[in-house]
């Protein structure tokens, strides 16, 4: 329903930086656009140090340095030898490097078109915005989410959302048992620490409580979902492995019985604003 756009001002440093001459020569405009984005943020970030504000409004809809089309110099940029330049040759790592700095550009062409506010995300200067991907003047749209009980979101979008009760008998929890093992420090960068530790301790314990006929579904942080044990680790018949922010939607693990929930996702804190200016008609 809405859609968040948030750059990192040490990323579009970076991204910046690994623009080749030549392409520079072909694209000034998308360039300066990009580098005027830049001294805004670093403007932005300046002020919220020396005032000590955390998050503030860096400008209104309409007010933005200027609007650019960024679609051909992301084109060109994805087919950059990103893993050549940092001396390896590594088609993976070429791939992950280019859908990144792609995801920036991305949300650098979102902001410079709509509202945006600076705001701290742990130590990093991030800018930040938000679009309705369903427009409220829209009549009568229709979104189909099977999560939309539980999800505060609807809640705050008041008189334009409706909000129809589930079907009896969609959903029957009637034969799940649940497990819960408490404990401190379960955010990301807290299970990254942890996670060595924790995983062993998950492995060593699963096993006495399954039997080999499970199939088994992970849910952790995706920082840590490669730690996840194997099937022959647990000594399961199958074990798969997601993250927070990839499960809503997906339909693939409906025939797994058991699934285990390692760490808990937190709203970023400058989702509350984002949704708030987007959800009250800011653009």
């Amino acid at each position: 329903m809405v859609k968040h756009s948030q750059v990192k001002l040490d990323e579009l440093s970076q991204v910046i930086g690994n623009i080749p001459h030549e392409m520079r020569l072909t694209y000034p405009t998308q360039v300066e656009a990009l580098e005027t984005l830049r001294e805004e943020m670093l403007f932005h970030a300046g002020v919220n140090d020396g005032f000590r504000i955390g998050t503030a409004l860096a400008w209104e809809a309409g007010n933005s340095p200027g609007v650019v089309d960024l679609s051909d110099l992301r084109a060109e940029m994805r087919k950059l030898p990103y893993d050549r330049i940092i001396g390896r040759d590594d088609d993976k790592e070429r791939d992950r490097i280019a859908k990144r700095y792609d995801k920036t550009l991305a949300a650098a062409e979102d902001l410079l078109d709509q509202h945006a506010f600076m705001a701290l995300r742990g130590n990093e200067h991030t800018l930040n915005s938000s679009a309705l991907s369903v427009p409220l003047e829209l009549p009568g749209p229709v979104v189909l989410d099977a999560t939309a009980g539980v999800d505060l979101m609807y809640d705050l979008m008041e008189d334009p959302c409706r909000h129809h009760p589930y079907p009896r008998g969609v959903r029957d929890y009637s034969n799940l048992t649940i497990h819960v093992a408490r404990t401190e420090r379960i955010g990301k960068t807290a299970m990254e620490e942890l996670a060595a530790p924790r995983f062993a301790a998950l492995q060593e314990n699963l096993p006495q409580r399954l039997g080999p006929e499970r199939q088994v579904l992970f849910v952790v942080h995706k920082r840590v979902e490669h730690l996840v044990p194997t099937a022959g680790e647990l000594k399961v018949k199958a074990v798969s492995a997601t993250h927070w922010g990839a499960v809503d939607g997906r339909n693939e693990f409906k025939d797994y019985d058991t699934a285990v929930i390692m760490g808990f996702p937190f709203r970023d804190h400058v989702w509350a604003p984002m949704f708030s200016l987007r959800s009250k008609g800011a653009e």
